[in-house]
Parts: structure tokens; C-alpha cells; sequence
């Protein structure tokens, strides 16, 4: 287990787990225009919200570095710890940015918590159909592509762009806690594929 705990690289991706705290206290409310591709006024895309991506990557390049071949030859007992690590990493990310959100008071760091399940699910989901070595597109395109396509003039994106999604006011929770089961269920049909064999693991060594 002590292998395999280094081979996934568990050591570097406890600490950016614990780097989240300074990380999102130094972005606080800074965010970046992107423009808009059908002419809406063009969003911000929050740091605080991209920051957790950080934890996403690091999982994604941690199931580079073994032997595809015999991990996909591996029992059960190996695909479970990978699904205990993942969750481990989502629970822990998502801790760290919600006690960050109650003593910095950053409008944003709920929604980084919420963004740590996501990645990771959409993560393990893109090492599906991508390959291990392009996983991490798809959130980074996922995350893109609602701040291209989301932009509203109330400020909250539909509900397909959930990863953009804040924090609401008193009364407007719906959006809020959709993007939340989504980001839940997303993270659990990525540790669901941890347990299927994966032919593309195999092709990408």
C-alpha cells in the first residue's frame, strides 16, 4: 500500500490539499473577464473557483505513473483504494475551501468546494474517454466552456454551467443547490468508472 500510495503521488496532493487555505485567501474576489460568444456582457471567471483545479491535476497525473497493464490486471482491492483515494481527496479539498469560506469570508470559496468534487469527478470521467495522460481537459474544458457560453445578466449562469455558479442571497437557493447534487453526482460516476476495465489505460502506455 506504501507503493501505491506513492505511486499516486498521495504526499504532493495532501499538500496542495493543504495549500488551498493561502491559495484561495490570496485570490480572494479577483476574477478575469471572458468575453462572450453570443454578445451577453462578458462573465468573470472567479480564481478562487479555477484553484481547486490544482487538486484535480495532481490526482489525474498520479494515475499516469504506474503500469496500466497491471493495474488493469489488479483486483478489486486496488480499485478500491484508487475510490477511497479520490473521495478522500473530494472530502478533504471540499473541507479545506469551506473552513477557508468561514474565516476569510470569500464569496467564493463555498463554490471552490463544490468545484474540488466536480474536477475530480470530471477527471476520473475524462480518463475514461480520454486517456489518462489528457484527463484533465475535461474539466479545465468544462470550466471554460460555461464561462464562454454561461454568462447571464443576473450574474448566475444556467444550471449546466454549475461550476460557475455562487453562493446565493437569502431566497435564491435553487441554482445553488442543483450545482451541488450535480457536482455530487458527478464525482460519483467518476469513482464508479474506477471499477470498470478501462481499455484506454491500456493503449496509453
Amino acid at each position: 500500500m506504501t507503493l501505491w500510495f506513492r505511486v499516486r503521488r498521495g504526499r504532493v496532493c495532501s499538500v496542495v490539499i493543504v495549500l488551498l487555505a493561502p491559495a484561495l485567501y490570496a485570490v480572494g474576489e479577483t476574477a478575469v473577464v471572458i468575453p462572450s460568444v453570443f454578445g451577453t456582457p462578458p462573465a468573470r471567471l472567479p480564481l478562487a473557483l479555477i484553484v481547486p483545479l490544482a487538486v484535480a491535476i495532481t490526482v489525474a497525473y498520479g494515475f499516469t505513473t504506474g503500469d496500466p497493464l497491471l493495474e488493469e490486471m489488479a483486483g478489486r482491492r486496488l480499485r478500491g483504494w484508487d475510490a477511497a483515494y479520490v473521495l478522500g481527496a473530494a472530502l478533504g479539498a471540499a473541507a479545506v475551501c469551506i473552513l477557508t469560506a468561514s474565516w476569510a469570508e470569500s464569496e467564493w470559496a463555498l463554490g471552490a468546494g463544490r468545484n474540488a468534487l466536480s474536477y475530480l469527478g470530471l477527471v476520473l470521467l475524462g480518463r475514461r474517454v480520454l486517456g489518462a495522460h489528457a484527463a484533465a481537459m475535461l474539466p479545465l474544458g468544462a470550466l471554460l466552456g460555461g464561462a464562454l457560453l454561461g454568462a447571464a445578466p443576473d450574474g448566475q449562469p444556467p444550471w449546466w454551467a454549475w461550476l460557475l455558479v455562487r453562493a446565493p442571497d437569502a431566497g435564491e437557493a435553487q441554482r445553488w443547490i442543483v450545482s451541488w447534487i450535480i457536482a455530487g453526482t458527478t464525482l460519483l460516476l467518476g469513482v464508479l468508472t474506477l471499477f470498470r476495465r478501462n481499455p484506454r489505460a491500456i493503449a496509453d502506455r
